[in-house]
């Protein structure tokens, strides 16, 4: 011990990152207790049962004299002639132990950090935000793309198995401290490789006229002719046949239904041609169920994808923009998770429904390209032209229908999906915190695609790895270590409805809801180069700001426009004319922040880069063959410099959240989003609600007892924290991480209870959209459509809401108090 000492280098290293160090026979681990003293760790132990550790290292630890003096008292009584003989020498020896150990212990805490507030002493927080910053290479990304998207890799298929291992040991080689996969038994789907999913013309006789392609042709990258890329699909189609006449639904919204029927046009039995966007694609399938029709066929509108025209230049492989041999696949699945096992995670051991008793559509669905839509469209009689609004951009008049027009000709869907059981494989890292390992800033992305996914997620997928080699090397060559735990997270299947990362939730539900700090997602990294999106809580608000204050602005014409930071340029694209910072969308259920927040009230967020457009998509490639690497790096975003930005972005984030002492939630700014909320609610619907009995004033009172004591807890109690008492800072984190928790009712949303937060929730009618006061926005959406009998107890449920509502967030006002 005494040659550690004299080496001070070395005793640096003993002393602030001990792994598995031993002296003289004797492991002296030392841990943190706080922000400045050390011994005891007494949350070591709980990091590593989260997540299945048993190792050594994990073990709970002691300061270096009680390890000493531990091991001494348990060793054996030796034979009393030698205790007489010796019991000077041994005395002796214990005093000088305990001088030395205490020698050493304040020579350590005379090194501390230069920085007040960091046990990390070698490296300050700046120091590794300029690391982000610095050491986040294009071409490194690049490369992570490349292998990524070499072939097609849907989940539950090999190829996502081999991506799932390539990202482990991706992680393993990266040095960081665990990694696990974990496989979940789910119920996917798949077309038939032997009977593909026909859509045919017939004519009176039953003879084929037309028939719709099975596949995308190959334009361009070597890869699009892979021979496992998949026909066309939609997932979770119900499989069968549907042959009649096709009724035109404009983009297939409850309004373009509602305008049919007051035109008097029957969609009953009849199958519907709609074109993608505006809503969820699940939604528009449910609608078709709820009015009776046979079958829905989705296409993309020149109009939404291709702006330029329909010319072969104006199209993928010359631009970004949907040729119109193009097909969108994707789930029509509206729930989330295993079908199977709702609201409880996919285990070995769970009860499972059969797939009769799940809910899944139950019409046939399928996608096709605007080649074979408009063979469609163009037989639909003249006569019924449908509105102005609807006409897309295909070369041809827009016909409500029924077609086709000619007698005896139908169309005949004949459809082989099926669902079948497969795996949904998550890979999670750990980089764990030293002083709150108990604490977990989590960071996901999913890894599977539709086809070759070069954008969605693999964008995000690269990103991640580069992040995650940068975080690795500074632990490697400075010591460094986050205050809180970073886990990373490699979801598996989220395209099928979230599956991989609801099933892990819901497998560690009771840890997430006592210890994850924050969910920081990134889909993808970009569908654009204008300027940044972003979606989040209030909470998150001020932490997207911060950061992206701090990343360059990867675009050189805006730099020279003098919008040298993402900050600028979001802030004039973006600009949310309310609050005079740029605009945060409300979060939906669009990716695998879903879980997390709308069922257990972790504070969520999600960014990318997008291309902003006044019509039309903003991604006209999504969930096509033409996601390719080429697509990426040479038309969407050349050097990869706008990915990395997302990527820094996102890492300067969870490095505040994982090395703040202070959680950087903004309480203040969720009070006043409540209060903007509540009066957009009170002045749409307060006249109505008051005409019927039902007072909004209790829920008004609550909202401003919530925002006085944001500020009381912002002005008072943060600003007169003493930062060098660990447990008072710990007592003001564990305050900021019950904020958002504290708007979960645990009977969930009403008629909704997969969905627990009471002010934010997915739109019932549209999966993609976030809604404010989801469970009173529902139960009035549909009231004048009810029968006078059903209406009634409508406003029974609404009163119980609105007394619920008043509730939560009163509950969440005191929670931001220490007195009870």
């Amino acid at each position: 011990m005494k040659d550690v000492i004299e080496n001070k280098e070395e005793y640096k290293r003993l002393m602030v990152y001990p792994e598995e160090e031993e002296g003289d026979g004797l492991r002296l681990p030392l841990s943190p207790v706080g922000q400045r003293g050390y011994g005891l760790d007494r949350n070591r132990r709980s990091s590593a049962e989260d997540f299945g550790s048993t190792s050594e290292e994990d073990e709970m630890v002691l300061h270096p004299l009680e390890s000493v003096l531990k091991q001494i008292r348990e060793r054996p009584v030796q034979p009393r002639r030698w205790a007489y003989c010796c019991s000077g020498v041994v005395f002796a020896g214990m005093i000088g132990l305990v001088v030395g150990f205490t020698m050493a212990y304040g020579l350590f805490l005379s090194l501390e950090a230069p920085c007040a507030h960091s046990r990390v002493w070698l490296t300050g927080s700046d120091h590794v935000h300029q690391r982000l910053l610095s050491d986040l290479r294009p071409e490194n990304v690049a490369n992570f793309l490349r292998e990524l998207t070499r072939r097609p890799h849907v989940a539950g298929l090999p190829e996502n198995e081999r991506l799932a291992q390539y990202v482990a040991d991706t992680w393993r080689a990266q040095g960081l401290d665990r990694v696990e996969e974990l496989r979940y038994d789910v119920l996917l789907s798949y077309p038939d490789g032997q009977n593909p999913n026909l859509v045919r013309v017939v004519d009176e006789t039953g003879q084929a006229v037309f028939t719709a392609q099975t596949h995308q042709p190959p334009l361009h990258s070597p890869e699009e002719r892979d021979p496992s890329v998949l026909q066309n699909f939609n997932a979770y189609s119900a499989p069968g046949q549907a042959q009649g006449k096709v009724i035109y639904v404009n983009y297939g919204r409850e309004e373009d239904f509602l305008y049919l029927q007051s035109q008097n046009i029957s969609l009953k039995d009849h199958i519907v041609i709609a074109r993608y966007g505006k809503i969820f694609r699940g939604n528009k399938a449910y609608l078709c169920e709820q009015f009776g029709c046979a079958a829905l066929l989705l296409y993309s509108d020149p109009a939404d994808g291709a702006p330029l025209g329909q010319s072969a230049d104006a199209a993928y492989p010359n631009t970004v923009y949907m040729p119109s041999a193009g097909a969108q696949l994707g789930t029509v699945y509206r729930g989330t998770g295993d079908p199977l096992t709702p609201i409880y995670p996919s285990l070995e051991s769970a009860y499972r429904l059969s797939e009769a008793e799940a809910e899944l559509p139950r019409i046939p669905v399928q996608p096709i390209s605007a080649d074979d839509a408009y063979q469609i469209l163009k037989l639909m009689p003249p006569t019924a032209a449908a509105p102005a609004d609807w006409w897309g951009g295909l070369n041809l008049t827009y016909g409500l229908g029924p077609g086709p027009a000619r007698p005896g000709w139908t169309v005949l869907m004949d459809i082989h999906t099926h669902g079948e059981r497969a795996n949904a494989t998550n890979v999670i890292a750990t980089l764990r915190g030293y002083e709150e390992p108990d604490r977990y800033v989590l960071v996901g992305n999913h890894r599977d695609a539709w086809i070759l996914g070069a954008i969605d997620p693999s964008s995000g997928t690269a990103a991640m790895l580069e992040l995650t080699r940068v975080l690795a090397n500074l632990r490697k060559e400075t010591g460094w270590r986050p205050r809180r735990s970073l886990v990373f997270c490699s979801w598996g299947a989220e395209e099928y409805g979230l599956v991989g990362s609801t099933e892990w939730v819901q497998h560690r539900r009771q840890q997430l809801a006592a210890r994850a700090v924050a969910y920081l997602n990134v889909d993808l990294t970009i569908n654009g180069n204008d300027t940044l999106r972003a979606l989040g809580v209030p909470l998150l608000h001020d932490l997207l700001f911060a950061a992206a204050r701090t990343v360059p602005n990867p675009d050189p014409e805006e730099v020279a426009a003098g919008r040298t930071t993402v900050y600028d340029t979001w802030l004039l694209h973006r600009l949310d004319n309310a609050t005079g910072r740029p605009q945060v969308t409300l979060p939906g259920r669009g990716s695998d922040y879903k879980q997390f927040l709308h069922v257990e009230g972790v504070p969520s967020s999600d960014h990318r880069y997008f291309q902003k457009t006044d019509s039309g998509s903003s991604y006209p490639l999504y969930h096509t063959l033409y996601e390719t690497y080429y697509m990426v790096t040479e038309l969407q975003d050349r050097g990869l410099h706008f990915t990395t930005a997302v990527a820094q972005m996102w890492g300067e984030m969870a490095r505040r959240l994982a090395d703040d002492p202070v959680l950087p939630f903004g309480v203040v700014r969720y009070g006043t989003f409540l209060q903007e909320a509540f009066s957009v609610l009170e002045a749409r619907f307060g006249p109505r609600l008051r005409q019927n009995g039902v007072t909004l004033d209790y829920v008004r009172a609550a909202v401003e007892e919530f925002a006085e004591a944001a500020t009381t807890f912002q002005e008072h109690f943060l600003r007169q924290l003493d930062l060098d008492d660990p447990l008072a800072v710990r007592q003001a984190n564990d305050i900021l991480m019950g904020v958002e928790r504290s708007f979960l009712d645990p009977r969930g949303l009403p008629d909704r209870p997969d969905y627990n937060h009471v002010i934010f929730s997915p739109s019932s009618s549209d999966g993609y959209s976030g809604v404010v006061f989801p469970g009173l926005v529902d139960l009035l959406h549909d009231l004048d459509r009810l029968p006078a009998d059903r209406r009634a107890a409508q406003w029974q449920k609404i009163k119980l809401h609105v007394s619920v509502l008043s509730y939560i967030i009163g509950s969440a006002a005191h929670g931001l108090q220490q007195d009870i």
